[in-house]
């Protein structure tokens, strides 16, 4: 399944409703948002009466979905109260999750992959996914709270079920670690154990990172997006699972510095991370 609808339709949060990315920006516009996270302005090129005229279309296509209502007289136009919930906080919320992930073990046509972004408010949390198939169409979702959301993006991940452990991070070079995550299926455990312990001389912690390097079952990525009153502040951290261990990866976000940190990392504490960096940034936006 190349696609997000696996995810999708597991039973977490409440299903809301589907735009398509036309529909959104006409909707995001109308509460004032110019900054949707992933999505590019659908109408750049247009001529100004090929514009009018897309919106038209796509004012008429919200009106009979209802997700627009005309007031009396026809000029003035409302929204839905779920139908402004989720735009609102698509549009307009200061703090977000963009999160991939995949079950690296299949390259086929069976391989699952999951993209999407988590807008975060103090009352609830708005999931927004474009489909694979049809990537013009944007789903959406509805959390009561951080802490749900937070457990469903973890537990869609396919994390093993790993105790905490002793081994320390392994620190190294990044353009070394992607050589071995590139070459993995053509070495060994053991060549990949040496070649690690070269920049770092735990060898318990550099052969529990090769033998997950050549067993992975699944990867990933995760973007934090703080907005600044100007642009977005990014932090991100990308995830590899194998031979029953997950390892969180951070680098430096700095391009001329080449060193980067593998941290075993269990579900419980992945997801006290994310609860914790959202938590962190509310306090600070509420200041």
């Amino acid at each position: 399944m190349t696609s997000n609808e696996p995810y999708l339709r597991a039973q977490d949060g409440r299903s809301g409703i589907e735009l398509h990315v036309k529909e959104l920006y006409f909707l995001a516009g109308i509460i004032g948002s110019d900054r949707l996270l992933g999505i590019e302005d659908p109408f750049r090129g247009y001529l100004t009466e090929e514009i009018a005229e897309e919106w038209n279309k796509v004012k008429a296509a919200l009106l009979r979905k209802g997700y627009l209502t005309e007031q009396p007289g026809g000029k003035e136009l409302a929204m839905p109260s779920h139908v402004y919930t989720t735009v609102a906080v698509t549009g307009l919320a200061n703090r977000s999750c963009w999160v991939r992930f995949s079950n690296a073990a299949d390259e086929g046509p069976n391989r699952e992959v999951y993209e999407g972004f988590f807008h975060f408010t103090n009352e609830l949390v708005i999931e927004r996914a474009q489909k694979r198939i049809q990537p013009e169409i944007c789903s959406f979702r509805e959390y009561d709270s951080t802490k749900e959301a937070c457990s469903i993006i973890v537990n869609r991940m396919n994390w093993a079920d790993q105790p905490e452990s002793e081994i320390t991070a392994v620190m190294l070079s990044k353009r070394h670690f992607h050589k071995l995550y590139e070459h993995a299926d053509d070495l060994t455990v053991e060549q990949m154990t040496s070649q690690l312990m070269t920049f770092d001389g735990e060898e318990a912690g550099a052969m529990a990172l090769a033998h997950s390097l050549k067993h992975r079952t699944a990867e990933g990525e995760l973007l934090f997006l703080v907005w600044n009153e100007k642009s977005w502040d990014v932090q991100g951290a990308a995830f590899l699972v194998g031979g029953s261990r997950n390892w969180l990866i951070r680098q430096s976000s700095k391009g001329d510095e080449d060193w980067l940190t593998a941290t075993l990392t269990t579900k419980e504490q992945l997801e006290g991370l994310l609860i914790e960096w959202e938590r962190q940034h509310s306090i600070e936006e509420g200041r």
